[in-house]
């Protein structure tokens, strides 16, 4: 398999339906696999943005970037800092990471859902897109069904989660 490209933390990319853009390794960096993400698509970055100079304590958000244009959308606000964003690999959802927990956020329309308090560790996403699984302070992941947002059982790992990558 090529590749297209590296993704750093608090990069993604999405585009339409197929496009895998920078899904499960977008918040710990690597490659994002060329199954979409470097076709003739007109794709939306999306940037995490802490929202002030470090050590300040602003509302961080998410901004939308047309990659046609280059030009910024309006940007989506999240809770105190922000860290981390993956993409499902169909492109409809992106869930990002703040104090308030883990949010999915529409990516057809720009919109936040509901914070899934609790889950602001680092996260990833199945390739098959059925489950992100979302680190936390306390030791644990937890897995979350992205058709309806809710949270699993915890599961126990060491000390402060700082990475996780699922295989294909």
């Amino acid at each position: 398999m090529s590749k297209c490209g590296p993704v750093y933390p608090g990069a993604a990319v999405a585009g339409d339906a197929g496009d895998v853009g920078a899904a499960a390794g977008a918040a710990v960096g690597g490659w994002a696999a060329d199954a979409g993400c470097c076709a003739a698509r007109t794709p939306t970055a999306y940037v995490v943005s802490n929202g002030g100079p470090l050590g300040t304590a602003r509302v961080g958000s998410v901004t939308p970037i047309s990659t046609a244009t280059n030009r910024p959308g309006k940007p989506i606000r999240l809770g105190f800092f922000p860290f981390r964003i993956a993409i499902t690999p169909n492109g409809k959802t992106a869930y990002a990471t703040s104090d308030s927990g883990l949010t999915p956020i529409n990516t057809a329309t720009n919109t936040p859902g509901k914070a899934i308090k609790g889950l602001s560790g680092p996260i990833a996403i199945t390739p098959d897109g059925t489950t992100v699984y979302a680190g936390s302070s306390n030791h644990t992941v937890t897995p979350v069904n992205t058709a309806t947002n809710r949270p699993g059982k915890a599961i126990t790992v060491g000390s402060d989660p700082v990475a996780i990558a699922i295989t294909p």
